[in-house]
């Protein structure tokens, strides 16, 4: 818990820090430009900007605050400068480390101005709880949607619309769509595996061991090879 302002912060509050910086400063330079305006909008940003930097490392948080008035607000009077820095010294940090939807609401960040920006780490200002919720469901399923059509257009399938059932070419051609298909598969050439199987179905063959077919060939002559050997002894014998 943030206690005093000494602290600062570390481990995965520190990534998110630098994250919601990062996020601040990409929203300040698509509205303005490298240069904050003199007006009160450009000092509030420039408010939650030194808030953020100054929850960074202690040794170095002043000198980048310092460096942060002197880069977007040139036209700030050094008076000025350290009265908001003296004031941003003087918060407790817990009051420093705003929320996503405290920051949101400073910058009246739009859903679709966060969307086009890719500010995850700050709430829009104009969706409620429920609405962000709800949103985020929807996000969730038209991602998976999108998933799913890629996974089946890779593994060869094609769209609903383009499909033979939607197409209806047989109404083109003016036919039923069991004679379309007929003729698809008369004119279609058959593939290697049909062909087998029509020539097997033809000659009425099946498919046999070739040590199986060897013995039988065997067994079929053994009778008459038999017979010829006796009728060999016959002969020999009466000769």
């Amino acid at each position: 818990m943030i206690k005093d302002r000494a602290y600062h912060v570390t481990g995965r509050t520190e990534t998110i820090r630098r994250l919601r910086l990062g996020d601040l400063r990409r929203c300040i330079r698509h509205r303005y430009g490298h240069r904050l305006p003199d007006d009160d909008a450009g000092r509030a940003c420039l408010f939650e900007l030194l808030l953020l930097i100054s929850l960074g490392q202690t040794w170095s948080s002043s000198r980048l605050m310092n460096n942060a008035v002197e880069i977007w607000t040139p036209w700030m009077v050094d008076r000025e400068a350290d009265d908001m820095l003296a004031q941003i010294h003087g918060m407790p940090a817990r009051e420093r480390w705003r929320s996503p939807r405290k920051l949101g609401e400073v910058l009246s960040l739009t859903n679709t101005e966060r969307e086009q920006l890719r500010l995850w780490r700050i709430y829009p200002a104009d969706m409620s709880e429920r609405q962000m919720a709800n949103w985020r469901k929807a996000r969730k399923r038209l991602r998976q949607k999108l998933f799913d059509e890629r996974r089946r257009q890779k593994a060869g399938s094609k769209p609903h619309t383009n499909s033979l059932a939607q197409l209806k070419p047989w109404n083109i051609e003016g036919m039923s769509r069991a004679t379309w298909y007929r003729r698809q598969r008369e004119t279609e050439k058959p593939t290697h595996a049909q062909t087998v199987r029509q020539k097997n179905r033809r000659t009425n063959s099946f498919y046999m061991p070739v040590g199986l077919s060897v013995s039988l060939e065997v067994s079929a002559e053994t009778p008459q090879e038999s017979a010829g050997q006796r009728k060999d002894v016959r002969t020999g014998g009466g000769q």
